[in-house]
């Protein structure tokens, strides 16, 4: 057994810890409320109620509460740490050994809404190109296969909890490394997605501006961003070049990105739902030679789950141009 760092180490290593990664995301999380707040109220208050609008006011609160929770219990271990262990030796090792029960909780959920940002992001691409499956068929597997293994990596975090016998702990540690190959599998799945949503609507864009056909509803740079999710995609990137490198920097970037995994959905759905979102008919506009295979009438169908949404504002700017021949293809 290795002894004791001295004072001297222990105040050295101290002052290595990201002891203000916390904080951060605390602030984070308190602008991520506002927003919360802010599309709760624009979802709730939308005309027209349907199932559809318990369903994403679902997935809001969902989202949100993951980012909160995961906030709260990383404020609680630093908060505690100190309290309990402020003036003596045992700080250093309450900082780097917390409640391993409130760990795993964390980490649910945040795998919890890694999972659902990934899914919103393959079912925004399958609508922008076209509700092509097609396109998404690569995405959604991989999906699959990081959901698999994220439950194989929270089994052995939870297996390693529960065992007190250190030796036993040793039969359920290679569970622990399947938590790297999720998200592996989640960056995978941003960045295709991302791609594939951004040319798509640097062409629609292309199309529409050429033909005369752009609005001013549309700001060009709003909608890479947000109907891309580029803020999450950025964000993970880094966090998982971090974690690969073993950067003491990956804390930082682990906790911010567990609010970044709700607000870019939450923006994204919010964008929708106040009518600043492209209808089906634009995504349809012949922007390009390369054309996928229908499905049924899902290629000349408008996306039933906002259509009754739309902003009566957007829907008549949007009309306008619904003189554009045939439905796109990519």
């Amino acid at each position: 057994m290795a002894p004791p760092p001295t004072p001297e180490q222990a105040a050295a290593h101290l002052r290595e810890l990201p002891l203000n990664s916390p904080i951060i995301e605390i602030f984070i999380n308190g602008i991520y409320t506002c927003l919360f707040i802010f599309s709760i109220g624009a979802v709730w208050m939308t005309p027209n109620a349907s199932h559809h609008k318990k369903v994403w006011l679902g997935i809001i609160i969902l989202l949100y509460s993951c980012a909160t929770i995961h906030s709260a219990i990383q404020w609680e271990d630093l908060v505690l740490a100190f309290q309990n262990h402020g003036t003596s030796p045992d700080l250093l090792n309450a900082l780097t050994h917390p409640n391993l029960r409130l760990k795993i909780l964390a980490l649910v959920a945040s795998f919890l809404s890694f999972i659902l940002a990934d899914m919103i992001m393959i079912w925004r691409c399958y609508i922008i190109w076209g509700h092509s499956w097609i396109v998404v068929i690569i995405p959604i597997l991989a999906a699959v296969a990081g959901t698999v293994c994220a439950s194989l990596g929270l089994a052995g975090q939870i297996a390693v909890a529960s065992v007190q016998n250190s030796t036993h702990a040793l039969r359920f540690a290679p569970l622990l490394r399947f938590s790297t190959p999720f998200l592996s599998l989640s960056l995978a799945v941003t960045l295709y997605t991302t791609g594939l949503i951004t040319w798509r609507i640097l062409r629609v864009q292309r199309y529409t501006t050429k033909n005369g056909l752009s609005s001013t509803d549309y700001s060009p740079v709003l909608e890479i961003l947000i109907e891309s999710s580029a803020l999450y995609a950025a964000s993970l990137f880094v966090f998982v070049v971090l974690l690969a490198m073993k950067s003491a920097n990956e804390t930082y970037l682990q906790n911010i990105h567990a609010q970044i995994a709700g607000i870019a959905p939450t923006l994204l759905i919010l964008r929708i739902y106040i009518g600043r979102a492209r209808k089906d008919e634009e995504w349809s506009s012949p922007s390009s030679g390369l054309r996928f295979a229908p499905t049924g009438a899902a290629e000349v169908k408008r996306d039933s789950m906002f259509d009754e949404y739309s902003s009566e504002g957007s829907a008549n700017s949007v009309g306008e141009r619904q003189g554009m021949s045939g439905g796109i293809a990519p």
